[in-house]
């Protein structure tokens, strides 16, 4: 129902505000390439639920999460990434992915679930991202 969508819409609230957050320290390409972790989160989540990924997914995921390690792959070598400025958004962008990954999982469920029309429920998500994110303008 609305409800189950509200939490829903408040994951990617939260999640965008994570990725804004990333940007202090963080500069665009870091954070799409760290954004892909979302991907990862979604296998992870759906093994956690009890589903077997499919190959393809698996080899998705691996593919995305290979690209934050190689871009930080020297930072990680010469242990500096923990003295980085760069760690807050690091740890603010994973977040985000995350919580995309729980969001995009979770929705999908439900709508499988409850056999709600797309249309239904993505007017309904729509509505209530905006009426989280109108006192956060």
């Amino acid at each position: 129902g609305f409800s189950m969508v509200s939490v829903f819409a408040l994951l990617d609230l939260l999640a965008n505000l994570c990725v804004i957050q990333s940007f202090a320290s963080l500069t665009v390409p870091e954070v799409a390439i760290i954004s892909t972790l979302s991907i990862p989160s979604v296998v992870l989540i759906s093994s956690i639920w009890g589903q077997r990924p499919k190959p393809f997914a698996c080899i998705g995921a691996l593919i995305c999460a290979v690209g934050p390690i190689v871009l930080y792959s020297r930072e990680i070598l010469w242990n500096q990434l923990w003295k980085s400025d760069k760690l807050s958004g690091i740890a603010f962008c994973c977040s985000s992915a995350f919580l995309y990954g729980c969001s995009n999982f979770l929705s999908e469920k439900a709508l499988h679930l409850e056999g709600q029309a797309t249309s239904q429920f993505l007017w309904e998500m729509s509505l209530s991202g905006l009426l989280f994110s109108t006192p956060c303008l």
